[in-house]
């Protein structure tokens, strides 16, 4: 009894067949003993015993047995709950029981919680399956596989910065994997942390030079420093090595973004959806860039906001304060965000994220998956294309000129006022980022002047025409 009930797991069974076994073999020496004792005492004849006795005796032994049976039950029962109370998990009232290590064995307990994530995550306990990753990690910090598939996790639920420090653990618990470097340097090259790539880069080039990820990954950050015309050619030695890389297929995309060759850009991107052994952040942000060709920047955005809007709306009826917190930070992120706070909106997405991570099962594993993966994609979506609204395209001096010519425009009728007031709603949503809304206010300032061409005559018709074309070439192309 007290082997069972120990605190420290090794002192305990192992299994339950090896507990039973225990207490038979108890069972089997105490009768032994009871057997072998001698029978020196003569004890007085008694009394005849009555029907009633007899019957209770005859009845005694099995009234024991039932005793037993129960004291092992109750062992077995206490000992099961000791168990989930050690894993420190809140288990539901239905789940399927994690596989245990055969009878008489003692696995590594590395491998022990690794089996227990893997059934976790089977199960779709995607929450509960990063813990148990990170308490196999803890056993056993040289489990490669821990670090691979709790990466896997995390990115489903949408935690993009605990996923880079899972592979920065992962390299510094096993800095000879060759896997672990490379989802590090793909990781790192995507959210910008360029540092790290070259630390990875490096170690590649002596392990493994021949790696056509480390063109690809040198190209991505020299195209972060602006340099297509550098950048270009690392793609095409990745991809001459690798036709179908999808980093190097990524970074040739944004080449001919950046160069205004949008066909070419949407056919290396598309071409990453199609690659199912593409990262799913590289998938994830090629899909970004097909939407932004599609739609523009901020109209993306904001049909991201308006999916994670749909998608809590789907919220069980138990969990209306949970919707309300989490709808809350999502338009406070929108908000925040249109403002060009950036870094204000991202902390609200993580405040999003922490709350739907902590009501996880309450919520349920579909709808939970769902609402992470459109969380991760709204979070790298904000992060991704800040710096486009935070540094509006370069278009020279043309809305100074534009203002300047306001002078000239007469100001009966209210005609200048008018100019300026249409002037002003386009530069403003240059301004945030807004290009498409932009260039529809401009094309409507050049309608303006036409309508108007009689009242502001010819030349000076032509002069704004002309300098409205400007700003609106410089816009459309990317």
């Amino acid at each position: 009894m007290l082997k069972a009930l120990a605190k420290d797991p090794d002192d305990r069974f192992r299994t339950v067949d090896e507990m039973v076994k225990a207490f038979e073999a108890a069972l089997q020496t105490a009768s032994t003993v009871a057997e072998s004792l001698p029978e020196t005492i003569v004890a007085p004849r008694p009394p005849e015993p009555s029907a009633k006795a007899e019957a209770k005796r005859r009845v005694r032994p099995w009234v024991w047995a039932l005793v037993g049976v129960a004291a092992i039950l109750c062992a077995v029962g206490l000992w099961t709950v000791l168990a989930g109370y050690e894993r420190g998990q809140a288990e539901p009232a239905v789940r399927t029981p994690f596989p245990s290590p055969p009878p008489g064995t003692v696995a590594d307990p590395g491998q022990r919680w690794l089996e227990n994530a893997r059934a976790a995550r089977d199960q779709g306990e995607i929450v509960r399956a990063c813990m148990l990753y990170r308490r196999a990690r803890d056993a056993d910090p040289t489990l490669e596989a821990a670090y691979l598939e709790a990466g896997d996790m995390l990115l489903k639920i949408g935690d993009v910065e605990r996923l880079l420090q899972n592979y920065l653990d992962g390299v510094a618990a096993l800095p000879d994997s060759v896997e672990l470097r490379r989802r590090l340097a793909e990781t790192a090259v995507l959210v910008g942390a360029t540092e790290i790539v070259d630390e990875q880069i490096a170690w590649l080039f002596q392990e493994v030079p021949d790696d056509p990820l480390i063109p690809a990954c040198t190209g991505m950050v020299e195209l972060a420093e602006g340099s297509c015309e550098t950048a270009l050619p690392q793609f095409e030695q990745a991809l001459a090595a690798d036709p179908t890389m999808p980093l190097a297929l990524y970074g040739r995309g944004l080449c001919a973004l950046i160069e205004g060759d949008t066909e070419g850009a949407r056919e290396d991107l598309e071409a990453i959806l199609h690659r199912q052994e593409a990262p799913p952040l590289l998938q994830m942000s090629a899909e970004i860039w097909l939407d932004v060709l599609d739609l523009g920047m901020v109209e993306t955005v904001r049909q991201g906001v308006e999916r994670m809007r749909g998608l809590l709306a789907y919220m069980p009826p138990g969990e209306r304060e949970t919707r309300a917190t989490m709808a809350a930070h999502i338009d406070q992120a929108w908000n925040e965000w249109q403002n060009g706070q950036t870094e204000v909106a991202l902390r609200e997405l993580g405040d999003a994220r922490g709350v739907l991570v902590g009501r996880w099962q309450e919520i349920g594993g579909r709808l939970a998956l769902d609402l992470g993966r459109e969380l991760a994609r709204l979070t790298f979506i904000m992060g991704m294309l800040s710096p486009l609204q935070e540094e509006p395209p370069q278009t020279g001096d043309v809305w100074e000129r534009l203002y300047t010519m306001a002078a000239d425009v007469p100001e009966e009728d209210g005609l200048r006022d008018g100019y300026k007031e249409m002037t002003d709603q386009a530069f403003l949503a240059w301004e945030r980022g807004d290009v498409e809304r932009a260039i529809q206010a401009l094309k409507a300032l050049s309608t303006w002047v036409e309508e108007h061409r009689e009242a502001l005559g010819d030349p000076l018709a032509d002069a704004l025409t002309a300098d409205i074309d400007q700003p609106i070439e410089s816009l459309i192309t990317p």
